[in-house]
């Protein structure tokens, strides 16, 4: 019988200091979800199995949403700087209602996954924040 995933919060928070320095933060939604998280990276534990992780995006005041046509790309070991996929990460959707974006980590494989999170404003301009996941 399979076992259900482990689900992992993590809080997105976006912050524009001054004109041009966009400041991003991660961080655990909930105690339960503390244990993932080293030096701003999600890291999953060896043999632990699938992984949900519910990324909650807090724009702080600023006109920014998900871009839910294409909300996150993955790529192995390196920064993705374009459309890009990895099979270990299945993307389950946007919830426009809650803001958050739901993958799962199969954990298929020991590796670094370089993430990049897509936001868009009202006016088309696109903003992506990076977060690491470490299938250790």
């Amino acid at each position: 019988m399979a076992t259900a995933p482990n689900t992992i919060d993590a809080h997105v928070q976006y912050s524009k200091w001054f004109f041009f320095w966009d400041d991003w933060k991660i961080r655990p939604g909930n105690a339960s979800s503390a244990g993932y998280f080293e030096d701003g990276r999600i890291r999953l534990p060896k043999d632990s199995g699938p992984h949900d992780i519910v990324f909650h995006f807090d724009p702080d005041g600023h006109d920014l949403e998900w871009d839910q046509s294409d909300p996150i790309w993955v790529q192995r070991d390196s920064c993705p700087g374009s459309a890009s996929s990895d099979a270990q990460i299945v993307t389950q959707g946007v919830d426009p209602s809650t803001a958050t974006l739901t993958v799962q980590d199969l954990y298929t494989a020991s590796c670094e996954l370089h993430c990049s999170l897509n936001f868009v404003k009202p006016n088309g301009r696109s903003k992506r924040f990076d977060p690491i996941i470490i299938n250790t």
